[in-house]
């Protein structure tokens, strides 16, 4: 069965007490807040009553709400150079402070 993943876009400030207790069913509570159900006629209906605070989009099975099923594992890089071996920060940089102009010249 195909999921839905539900975004709050706008605050529940000043809505209904109706509108604000759907938003608190569906598992929104702030603007940005993300969550996935499934695609029931219920939680389609929720989502229709509070249609302009949230956005809404399907979402396949394998992938998960942040997209994150498409993108490989990352694996830990045990060849990285040691951070001794990172160029010595501590030398003074003679470039950085040289004026741009001739002071001398008037």
């Amino acid at each position: 069965m195909p999921k839905l993943a539900i975004t709050q876009l706008r605050s529940g400030i000043g809505a209904l007490k109706r509108h604000k207790t759907t938003l608190r069913t569906l598992g929104l509570g702030r603007v940005n807040s993300r969550v996935v159900h499934e695609d029931t006629p219920q939680i389609r209906g929720m989502v229709n009553a509070v249609r302009h605070l949230v956005g809404m989009e399907v979402v396949d099975e394998a992938a998960d709400a942040t997209g994150t099923a498409d993108k490989p594992a990352e694996s830990a890089d045990t060849t990285a150079a040691p951070e001794s071996a990172v160029e010595d920060e501590s030398a003074p940089d003679d470039t950085a402070l040289e004026p741009e102009g001739d002071a001398d010249e008037e």
